[in-house]
């Protein structure tokens, strides 16, 4: 997001400094390059297909019967909130979101319900209010704050109860949570729809010791608690495929990455395509070859010119960097050109990366001519994944999309 600010016109001898702002406005990227043509030199473009395909693939594994919940939060796992929108909201049940600020962007885009998953303080409950949100509730001290808040403009707040299922982050410790269940089950300041947990380890746990226990915990509290209409949701895209079976008593499932089409762990991929299953990664980042040069043996690039060439060598450059969401540990990975992996020479730059084109074995007017290259995504018969980045910078998937720069267009295909 970018901000804009209009000063008054100087004058006479009137120091800059004096100037006073005459308002202030606030640009989207969206403002600036229209999302709907990769006319910038740099884009992410999102698969439609690859979307509704993911979901029917999940659909196919859990039954007609659970409600599916789509993850939009962080940007849509970096695929942008609205182009997941656009292609998805005929096939969703509900979204969830992890603050009130995704929540009020979410809502011009959507009718369906919206969960909340994040931190709500009592200053944003007006917003979550009128955004029509279900909040979440850590613990009894939320849950009087809301309580008081709602009371105090005669309103009623629709919230979820976490459960902090020994995983020890967010929610209300197991052996608190029916005492909380029956003290807002009456409560007319706070309508409860249900309680959800996390589970830990389903990603690399292979005998699910710990993911069994803590199913059984939410399904001891969910039966204690007698409330039929109270909504249970514990299994996400690691969950779904890491167990055999799902139980009547898991009514909402919130696959998040999966659903973008992407593997939790490479264990649960040969799992999942054992059975049959297959997903689509609806995520490509392009960009371009802008510069194309020769540099003789012994030239160093980069900062700290880490790398030095050794022979005569054509390189070229490619306008991002870990400014853009590529980050520096990825130093020694490789963009596609002409459908070649082509290797990033020296260290990451804000906003620039160096490849090697030798092995291309450019002449002529391809030396001069701006080619694509794809940092994510397949060219040819060649594919880099989210996978590839994330083993070559010890991280996961998850933050390999997330990380993505949001000033990047990103452009809804197929």
């Amino acid at each position: 997001m970018l901000l804009l600010v209009k000063h008054r016109r100087r004058e006479g001898n009137t120091p800059i400094h004096l100037l006073q702002p005459l308002s202030i406005s606030y640009l989207s990227p969206s403002d600036i390059m229209p999302p709907s043509s990769p006319s910038f030199h740099s884009y992410l473009e999102i698969s439609r297909a690859a979307l509704r395909q993911n979901i029917g693939t999940i659909r196919k594994r859990i039954g007609a019967s659970p409600r599916l919940a789509f993850p939009v939060k962080s940007n849509g796992y970096g695929h942008g909130v609205e182009q997941v929108v656009a292609a998805v909201d005929d096939l969703v049940d509900r979204y969830l979101v992890d603050d009130s600020r995704e929540l009020a962007q979410l809502r011009a885009l959507t009718t369906r319900p919206i969960e909340l998953l994040g931190y709500v303080g009592p200053d944003e409950l007006s917003v979550v209010q009128e955004a029509k949100g279900v909040i979440p509730i850590f613990d009894a001290e939320h849950a009087k704050a809301y309580r008081a808040w709602a009371r105090k403009r005669n309103s009623t707040l629709e919230a979820m109860i976490a459960v902090d299922l020994r995983f020890g982050r967010e929610g209300v410790p197991v052996d608190q949570a029916l005492d909380l269940i029956r003290s807002l089950a009456s409560c007319q300041w706070l309508s409860l729809r249900g309680i959800y947990g996390h589970l830990s380890c389903a990603d690399d746990d292979p005998s699910l010791s710990a993911s069994r226990e803590q199913y059984q915990l939410l399904k001891g509290i969910a039966d204690a608690a007698r409330c039929p209409h109270l909504e249970t949701h514990l299994f996400a895209s690691s969950g779904i495929f890491a167990f055999d079976s799902l139980e009547p008593f898991s009514q909402v499932v919130r696959p998040g990455l999966s659903l973008y089409g992407i593997w939790p762990s490479e264990r649960l991929r040969h799992i999942g395509e054992a059975l049959g299953y297959s997903l689509l990664p609806a995520l490509s980042w392009h960009s371009r070859v802008v510069q194309i040069k020769r540099i003789p043996a012994g030239f160093p690039i980069g900062y700290g010119g880490t790398f030095r060439s050794t022979s005569p060598m054509t390189i070229g450059l490619v306008p991002q960097g870990y400014g853009d969401g590529l980050p520096r540990a990825y130093a020694e990975g490789s963009v596609l050109v002409n459908g070649e992996r082509c290797s990033i020479l020296g260290r990451i730059s804000m906003n620039m990366i160096t490849i090697d084109l030798t092995p291309l074995q450019l002449t002529g007017e391809r030396l001069s001519t701006e080619l694509p290259a794809v940092l994510l995504g397949s060219q040819g018969s060649e594919t880099i994944s989210a996978e590839d980045h994330a083993v070559r910078t010890s991280t996961i998937p998850y933050e390999v999309t997330t990380r993505i720069s949001p000033l990047l267009p990103r452009v809804l295909a197929d």
